[in-house]
């Protein structure tokens, strides 16, 4: 027997392309939203990991954005965007051992 193949991942998939243009519209309250949902669905999503923390860091919470933003490098440390994000959140912080370790890993 044939089973249709799960629309979840294409749905979240969407819903991350919209949370995307909320962010880019500076939509962020919809763009949080969206990432939410996506992380109730799929906690290791490091798309949606580090966009909320991006958010979270322009909306004033550093520490949850160092901490989002971390998350979603432990899914994937490749991604030197992430490690600039998260080296600007610790440097609100004023974590500058941290802050340094970050841009040398971005670059």
């Amino acid at each position: 027997m044939h089973r249709p193949p799960d629309p979840a991942p294409a749905r979240l998939r969407l819903k991350l392309q919209q949370a995307i243009a909320l962010h880019q519209r500076g939509q962020l309250s919809g763009a949080k939203r969206l990432d939410e949902e996506i992380l109730s669905e799929q906690p290791q999503n490091f798309d949606a990991l580090h966009l909320l923390g991006v958010i979270v860091a322009v909306s004033g919470d550093p520490k949850k954005a160092a901490d989002l933003i971390g998350r979603a490098i432990q899914i994937d440390s490749r991604c030197g965007t992430a490690h600039n994000n998260r080296g600007a959140a610790l440097q609100q912080l004023g974590d500058w051992q941290g802050v340094l370790a970050e841009f040398e890993r971005a670059i």
